[in-house]
């Protein structure tokens, strides 16, 4: 939140700051991720490649 106030600073205003996480801020509002799984691939469903399972 910013506030925000007048010239004489008698009355100020909270406005919301745009967020900088595409998340939030609706840049990924229109993407087709399941089209770009496609062009990529899925790496969470992936064979393991290295020493992802070693015993501690």
């Amino acid at each position: 939140m910013i506030l925000r106030s007048n010239e004489a600073g008698t009355k100020g205003s909270f406005e919301k700051k745009i967020s900088g996480n595409p998340w939030e801020n609706g840049q990924f509002d229109n993407f087709d991720f399941r089209a770009d799984m496609k062009i990529v691939g899925n790496f969470g469903v992936g064979k393991d490649v290295g020493r992802e399972n070693e015993k501690w």
